[in-house]
């Protein structure tokens, strides 16, 4: 099965693993304590390993059922790792990431990638200063959700800015821009 194809479907049954879990700790956190947090351990998980999908998902989450809202979520976690794929299928090709053949829409979609990372690398920062914290039910070891957690929000912070500060500095000292998408097979 090609990467393209196998990265996206193994992160939509991830997702759903998690979400599934999640849901399940709230069922039992809900019998504990009237207001158990915003989320389980498994969902901050799931947060961290597709996070731009987090943002998007605030447009909706409020005013959908929470099926609709957990196959709208998984279905963009798919998406989301589509492009990864592809991203990572060009990388390999061109030495290239997969973006905007226009320059300026290119740079701006660096920056703003870049920018991204920034914020997630200080969040990743902060959780790891702050600790793991308490959620209402034990569920094991506070650090083996912690650890997984900040290590996939820091990777993914450094793999941003390495990956699209290396394409802004090729942007900028390219006279004429490079088509980047990737050959179909």
């Amino acid at each position: 099965m090609k990467l393209r194809y196998a990265l996206p479907l193994a992160q939509m049954i991830l997702a759903a693993g998690l979400w599934w879990f999640d849901h399940r700790w709230q069922l039992a956190a809900i019998r504990l304590v009237a207001m158990p947090g915003p989320s389980s351990p498994a969902f901050d998980l799931l947060l961290a390993m597709s996070w731009p999908v987090a943002p998007v998902r605030m447009l909706w989450f409020w005013h959908v059922p929470y099926l609709c809202d957990a196959a709208a979520s998984i279905t963009l976690i798919g998406l989301f790792w589509y492009w990864v794929a592809m991203n990572i299928k060009t990388l390999r090709e061109r030495r290239r990431v997969l973006m905007f053949t226009w320059l300026l829409l290119r740079v701006t979609s660096d920056l703003l990638l870049i920018g991204a990372a920034f914020v997630l690398g200080a969040i990743g920062a902060s959780t790891l200063i702050a600790g793991p914290r308490p959620y209402p039910l034990e569920m094991g070891p506070a650090w083996l959700w912690f650890v997984p957690t900040v290590a996939i929000e820091l990777a993914w912070a450094f793999s941003l800015m390495l990956l699209f500060g290396r394409d802004l500095i090729q942007c900028a000292f390219q006279k004429e821009t490079v088509a980047t998408t990737p050959s179909v097979e």
